[in-house]
């Protein structure tokens, strides 16, 4: 079995906020899906993001003793269409030439994946990390989900994505699962008796990078 060395460092994240963890990005946080009281437009104010700010700590894992290079990172998706270039699946991705993969996205740089939206993914699809520690990096809660819609269909009011999820330590089984809301054997029967349409509904591309 190949040895691999993993450095861990504690590093100070002075005036961090939880509600806003990068000023840079401001579009995307300060945000409150439940509306709570305050916060009946969505958005939290400045004022109240400035009060939660403290000087926090942080571990993070590093590949090299001098703790220069950070652990990287990809994108695995369940569900859509999309090629080798796109899967994000550690050791099985494609590198470019300037020696970015695919599957190992490093600080400081990116990759964008390529997926096909068609009539047979319509649904909810999880994606996760998937790059050396799989599992543990799962159970740490490094996953998501995309929604494909049908254009058909009228649009919901409201609509809040939930995710169940229970933190865990290290483990031989991931504890993620992307099971179907079909019964039993209505997936399998569907594919033998369907067959796949080459027209595309939509595409969705998505840039995935480490800080």
């Amino acid at each position: 079995m190949r040895r691999r060395d993993v450095y861990l460092k504690i590093e100070r994240l002075p005036g961090y906020s939880p509600v806003a963890p990068e000023p840079e990005e401001h579009m995307l946080y300060e945000r409150d899906c439940m509306r709570g009281e305050g916060h009946e437009d969505g958005r939290i104010p400045p004022a109240e993001t400035e009060q939660r700010r403290l000087d926090a700590v942080v571990y993070r894992e590093y590949l090299d003793p001098g703790y220069t290079t950070l652990m990287p990172h990809s994108l695995h998706l369940h569900g859509l269409w999309y090629g080798v270039d796109s899967d994000g699946t550690w050791p099985f991705g494609l590198a470019a030439a300037d020696g970015r993969r695919s599957d190992e996205i490093c600080p400081k740089e990116s990759w964008t994946y390529v997926f096909d939206a068609t009539e047979e993914t319509v649904g909810a699809w999880p994606f996760h990390d998937h790059c050396h520690e799989v599992m543990a990096n799962v159970d740490r809660g490094l996953f998501g989900g995309i929604v494909v819609r049908d254009p058909r269909w009228e649009p919901a009011d409201y609509e809040v994505p939930l995710f169940l999820h229970r933190m865990a330590g290290p483990r031989r089984v991931a504890l993620f699962d992307s099971g179907t809301l079909e019964p039993p054997g209505a997936a399998s029967q569907a594919a033998r008796t369907r067959s796949p349409s080459p027209r595309r509904a939509s595409s969705a591309t998505t840039a995935g990078s480490t800080p």
